[in-house]
């Protein structure tokens, strides 16, 4: 009699966990349903096709930077090129990490094989318009068309930068602050798109872009008119990067994710690609059914109250940064299971906030660094405070992202530093080192005095040339 009261009792047990799990359930969709419409009455995007509505793109014509990385073939994606400036980290790509010599005839029969690709991008009269990515697709068989096409992208960013180098080894300044523009405009086109990841990349070729710059800066002498026109693109790019975009395209993209039977092809996919430790796995039992759907939208609405709370706090990206912060800490206590998807996504958010920040603080500088320049060329010497460039060569000082004062402007033993204090806060002197220097810890802009610029190329392995150094101006 006893084993048929404990049977019982099992079951009444089993029925009660799978009712507790339905009411939870219920919760959750319901709560899940009133923060939609939340959403809704502001107009913010559920799913991509009403985010690309809410972008008010009305150009029809596809991207010519679509049709670029489309021409460069499918056998440009991989970005580990040997002996390809920019591509092979051994061969230098900057004034300050020196240009390996060895890499440079390479370099010249690469990109040749790829040069339509750069003539579309150079005879563009605008690259703006849509990418054609099926976004909503990438939630399910698409995704490894949408990881090839932005891998592709980010070859041709360091193509364009590799062509930009060798225009500069051949006293092409002008030409090389054309592709400086080409960059600028490539992050402009991809901040379009949706989700942190195009804003990673966007951010990536705005990095090639100060790079070039400085590079060129140290390299050559350029005339007024050049650099007032690169001094107001970079402001103009300063100040229309938006990081908001992206963040509502994540929220856009996890809706999607914590969708049950997208969850679950994503998981396959993962598992099929290698990848199963990045899965978001839902928890699954034929004994418990409503405990995947409940995991599920228990997450997603922990991650979009999150990501609501980081968005609305912005568009200024120091508040953006707090509040992204406070996120992070406040998810750190507990393991509570409708937090799971939040405690691996929300950090990441931070961080990129921080990267996005870091970069506009980093043109910013580029900015007062150009009209640093300026005042050189006029008055035969740096000026000895950023204040001497008002009015003249800036309307105002622009500001650090990371605490409002004035990005930082120093003079050092061998010329000058524009730069923001970066993500860490703290001012370490204009410490905006090379890679073979170490890691950077302020972010900026560093340029030589005139008697120490010129093209910089080293010996190569395969050279026995010593080092040496060809001014050009």
């Amino acid at each position: 009699m006893w084993i048929l009261w404990v049977a019982l009792a099992i079951l009444a047990l089993y029925l009660l966990c799978n009712a507790a799990l339905y009411a939870m359930t219920r919760s959750a969709a319901a709560k899940w349903e009133k923060e939609a419409a939340d959403l809704r009455a502001t107009g913010e995007p559920l799913n991509f096709a009403e985010f690309f509505a809410s972008q008010n793109q009305t150009i029809d014509e596809i991207s010519d930077l679509r049709k670029a990385v489309d021409v460069m073939g499918a056998d440009d994606s991989p970005n580990e090129v040997p002996g390809v400036l920019c591509f092979d980290h051994d061969c230098g790509a900057s004034f300050f990490d020196g240009i390996d010599r060895a890499c440079v005839e390479s370099t010249r029969r690469h990109i040749e094989t790829r040069h339509r690709a750069l003539v579309i991008l150079r005879s563009a009269d605008t690259l703006s318009g849509p990418l054609e990515l099926n976004y909503d697709g990438f939630l399910f068989d698409d995704a490894p068309e949408v990881l090839h096409f932005y891998s592709s992208l980010r070859a041709l960013i360091k193509l364009i930068h590799a062509r930009a180098l060798l225009d500069i080894l051949d006293g092409k300044g002008v030409q090389a602050a054309d592709w400086i523009s080409v960059q600028l405009r490539i992050a402009d086109t991809i901040y379009y798109e949706p989700t942190l990841f195009s804003a990673l990349l966007a951010g990536f070729a705005d990095a090639a872009a100060l790079g070039m710059l400085e590079t060129l800066l140290n390299s050559m002498q350029l005339s007024e008119a050049d650099l007032k026109g690169m001094q107001r693109q970079f402001l103009n790019a300063a100040a229309g990067r938006q990081v908001l975009p992206s963040l509502r395209g994540e929220r856009v993209a996890f809706i999607g994710f914590t969708d049950r039977e997208r969850a679950q092809r994503l998981e396959e996919i993962a598992i099929e690609v290698g990848c199963a430790d990045l899965a978001l796995r839902a928890p699954r039992s034929r004994m418990f059914p409503w405990m995947a759907d409940w995991f599920l939208l228990a997450n997603r609405c922990t991650i979009v109250a999150s990501l609501n709370r980081i968005i609305r706090s912005g568009p200024e990206l120091g508040a953006l940064l707090e509040a992204a912060a406070a996120e992070t800490a406040s998810l750190t206590s507990g393991r509570h299971p409708a937090k799971l998807y939040a405690r691996m996504v929300i950090p990441s958010v931070e961080s990129s906030i921080g990267l996005h920040a870091r970069l506009i603080g980093s043109m910013r500088a580029a900015v007062v660094a150009i009209a640093a320049e300026r005042f050189r060329i006029d008055r035969g010497r740096f000026p000895e405070a950023a204040a001497e460039l008002v009015p003249n060569y800036l309307d105002e000082l622009p500001a650090d992202p990371f605490d409002g004062q004035p990005i930082r402007f120093i003079h050092i033993e061998d010329g000058i530093v524009a730069y923001t204090i970066g993500d860490d806060r703290i001012d370490d002197g204009g410490a905006v080192q090379s890679r073979t220097e170490g890691r950077a810890r302020d972010f900026g802009v560093r340029l030589v005095n005139p008697e120490l610029r010129g093209i910089r190329l080293v010996a190569g392995e395969s050279d026995d040339d010593s080092d040496k150094e060809y001014p050009t101006g």
